[in-house]
């Protein structure tokens, strides 16, 4: 693989980079995300993250001279009011929005930006219209999910169940899910247990009872927040303590600490690479990941998945706007992402050229195991390249 050489061009573009005055006016990107409600676990952080960004992008030259603002409206982690934010950015004929965090507030807001303004998803589970003003986040599940079978045959494990919370993020889940185990290849994987729950619900005790009869090697559980904490709670008082699979929204420390006392011995989360330093990266993704890290030691924030999951999107959002100004329209900031076909970033390689509306395939997917006793997570699986 070649890298070119990035880092030594953004420096060359830094330094010519017209020093902002003490006057220039902020220029300013909006962003949609739920800070409070029950999926604030995911954004407060990824509103963090923004923060980061802010700061590095203004003391690296800003947008043209002019120092960067993300504005953050918060949804309270309800779609109607993703519609209602996302209306009146539009009317307001703003060129980009950044959010929200979850698949089906994305997906409230896909309607809305049929011809803009550009809007860059946080939730990896939103696969948008291949040529559309929308981009998704990190991997998504079409990407992902062949790394399952894979992983699973590697801990020889054969026996699946699922245990999935009836909504968007959970029946796109299902169906990739479905359809890579439908592959002759993977064959000799059974899933054993099929058993769905709603986030309203107040007892899984009764899908639980049915996996553990099942005798299932392994499980894989799509739920986040506050569902995912009743799901572990139900396994333990039923004493079943099997490998679990879980989502990669739930790769977030606070929320794990919160839960410590009921999660297994083991635990899985199939995502994107970049959540921890990886040793084989080399010229501008080394540097992407250095970037990154170094940002937010500087700003003494310990970086999580969720700041993971709104920092590629945020910087590709930053180097569009850099390279085509203030005065930047939705079509130009979609071309330009669009036709980036080498761009790296903190998870890998960006080609959108032959990956639309995302950019990263199954290549830069990877298995992180939590190491309960560190509170901490490491990679444990990759795809053979």
């Amino acid at each position: 693989m070649s890298f070119r050489p990035i880092a030594a061009l953004l420096v060359l573009i830094l330094l010519a980079a017209p020093v902002r005055s003490a006057d220039a006016p902020l220029y300013e990107v909006n962003a949609i995300l739920p800070t409070t409600g029950s999926s604030a676990f995911l954004g407060a952080q990824e509103a963090e993250a923004l923060g980061v960004v802010e700061k590095l992008v203004n003391r690296t030259g800003g947008i043209k001279g002019r120092p960067i603002h993300f504005a953050v409206s918060d949804d309270a982690s309800d779609p109607k009011n993703d519609v209602q934010l996302m209306s009146g950015l539009a009317q307001r004929g703003v060129p980009v929005v950044i959010g929200s965090a979850v698949s089906s507030m994305c997906a409230a807001m896909l309607p809305l930006v049929k011809s803009g303004p550009v809007m860059y998803c946080l939730s990896p589970l939103v696969d948008p219209p291949s040529g559309s003003y929308a981009f998704s986040a990190a991997i998504g599940s079409v990407a992902f999910m062949p790394l399952l079978p894979e992983f699973l045959r590697a801990r020889h494990w054969k026996r699946l169940a699922l245990l999935n919370s009836l909504d968007t993020s959970g029946q796109d889940y299902e169906s990739k899910m479905d359809a890579v185990l439908k592959e002759p290849a993977n064959s000799d994987i059974t899933l054993v247990a099929r058993e769905h729950f709603t986030n309203a619900d107040l007892s899984v005790s009764a899908q639980i009872s049915n996996i553990k009869a099942a005798r299932a090697d392994v499980a894989v559980v799509v739920a986040t927040g506050t569902p995912f904490g009743l799901v572990l709670r139900t396994l333990k008082d039923a004493g079943l303590d099997i490998p679990l699979i879980v989502t990669g929204a739930n790769m977030t420390n606070t929320q794990l600490a919160q839960f410590h006392a009921n999660l297994p011995s083991r635990m899985y989360f199939i995502s994107a690479a970049g959540a921890k330093p990886d040793p084989s990266a080399r010229g501008s993704w080394k540097e992407a990941q250095s970037t990154f890290f170094d940002s937010f030691k500087r700003a003494g924030i310990a970086p999580e998945y969720s700041h993971l999951l709104a920092w590629d999107p945020t910087m590709l959002v930053v180097e569009a706007l850099r390279k085509l100004g203030t005065t930047a329209t939705a079509e130009q900031i979609r071309a330009e992402i669009a036709g980036l076909h080498e761009w790296y970033g903190l998870e890998g390689r960006y080609d959108f050229v032959s990956t639309p509306q995302r950019g990263l395939t199954r290549k830069n997917a990877v298995v992180y195991e939590w190491i309960t006793a560190k509170n901490d997570y490491s990679v444990t699986f990759a795809e053979k390249n």
